[in-house]
């Protein structure tokens, strides 16, 4: 598509090709020039904008277009490095959450006076677990709550929120891929619905815990059991014959789906 067709290009039609990821780069580069600033941050957005344009659009005088490049993960790490010396915390929480941003960098991070950024650090996937100790002490609960879901929170920090008196913290460890099993089981019988949704929900929860969870007084823990494919066969039969009718029908489903499953992996 030619420049001058770019340009005649209605704005939604200019907004989805920014956004689309399969839009080619020279396309792109012509998008990054448009007149309209949304046009721009859609493209700052898009993951497969080229590390070049981006650097163009990180020096853009609109601080929400120079946000979106620091969330990119396509941005290079000089760009990074530039974006966090801002004095916007806006743009300082979008560099803290970008997983390529250095190790020293969100340890700077992780000391700003400005809570959402501490915030982007605790839920960066790369933040490491020294840093992440250190603000599961953080005065804001945000903070603490985010730390609590990050995967790379130390098993000391897990343990601590596990037992914490706000049961979105606990909601928050009983979802964590990583929780020990010993504190899934803790958390399976905790007094909070939530928490013990949670743990109905979390891919590593064993066979055994999820078979005393399909016992819960709540239909919707009941019926969030038959969707985890570490729930047993045995288990499913169980369910299957549950008072609630929803939960009964799921059961089945999921009975059916595994036996056909079993019968093409058989066969093949």
């Amino acid at each position: 598509m030619t420049t001058e067709a770019l340009y005649n290009l209605s704005y939604e039609e200019k907004i989805d090709l920014a956004m689309d990821e399969g839009t080619p780069a020279e396309t792109l580069a012509v998008l990054a020039k448009d007149i309209d600033p949304h046009i721009r941050e859609a493209v700052a957005k898009n993951e497969n904008t080229p590390a070049d344009i981006l650097a163009t659009l990180a020096r853009e005088n609109d601080k929400y277009i120079r946000a979106a490049v620091a969330r990119n993960e396509n941005t290079p790490a000089d760009i990074l490095a530039m974006l966090a010396q801002e004095k916007d915390e806006y743009i300082r929480a979008a560099v803290a959450s970008n997983p390529n941003v250095s190790n020293e960098r969100l340890a700077i991070f992780a000391k700003d006076e400005i809570w959402w950024v501490r915030m982007g650090v605790a839920g960066n996937r790369n933040t490491s677990a020294e840093t992440l100790a250190m603000l599961a002490n953080d005065e804001n609960y945000e903070v603490r709550h985010v730390v609590a879901g990050n995967k790379n929170a130390p098993i000391e920090t897990l343990v601590m929120f596990s037992k914490d008196n706000d049961g979105s913290i606990r909601e928050a460890v009983a979802s964590n891929s990583n929780t020990p099993l010993k504190i899934l089981f803790q958390l399976a019988n905790d007094k909070d619905t939530f928490v013990r949704w949670a743990v109905a929900r979390n891919e590593n929860a064993p066979a055994e815990i999820l078979a005393q969870l399909a016992e819960d007084e709540e239909a919707d823990i009941r019926y969030t059991i038959t969707t985890n494919l570490n729930t047993s066969y045995n288990t499913l039969i169980m369910l299957s014959k549950d008072a609630d009718e929803q939960v009964s029908k799921r059961a089945e489903e999921i009975i059916k789906e595994r036996l056909s499953k079993n019968k093409s992996h058989i066969e093949k």
